[in-house]
């Protein structure tokens, strides 16, 4: 009789955080990020024939650039960075680096596939 009352007020429980939880995913709605985040991965879904294939592939504009970093410093300070690269700070105070092809940036609408890449932190 014990293990029947303790089963069902653990069940209670149990409904009653469902219950809980559901109201209040209700009465705050879908945020805005989650529904864009919704809207964009629906966008471009093509399962079947189209300007993209028809196979589902989502195709992107595609632009690489450069990564620039600018540093600051004593005049004729050397610095390391990426593990072996040396710069020497200019008669300004400045010097800048550039990482050609570092990043990729992808948009939506091209005619090829894409891998956002992103300049990494020094």
């Amino acid at each position: 009789m014990k293990k029947v009352v303790l089963t069902s007020i653990g069940v209670a429980v149990i409904v009653l955080a469902a219950i809980n939880v559901n109201i209040a995913l209700k009465s705050e709605g879908i945020s805005k990020s989650i529904m864009a985040n919704i809207v964009a991965l629906a966008d471009n879904e093509n399962p079947g024939g189209g300007e993209n294939g028809g196979n589902g592939t989502i195709l992107w504009e595609r632009t690489d650039g450069d990564c620039v970093y600018t540093f600051t410093g004593k005049a004729g300070a050397k610095i390391t960075i990426f593990g072996g690269t040396i710069i020497t700070i200019g008669t300004d105070g400045t010097a800048t680096y550039t990482y050609g092809n570092g990043k990729t940036e992808c948009a939506s609408g091209g005619n090829q596939q894409c891998t956002a890449r992103y300049c990494p932190p020094i």
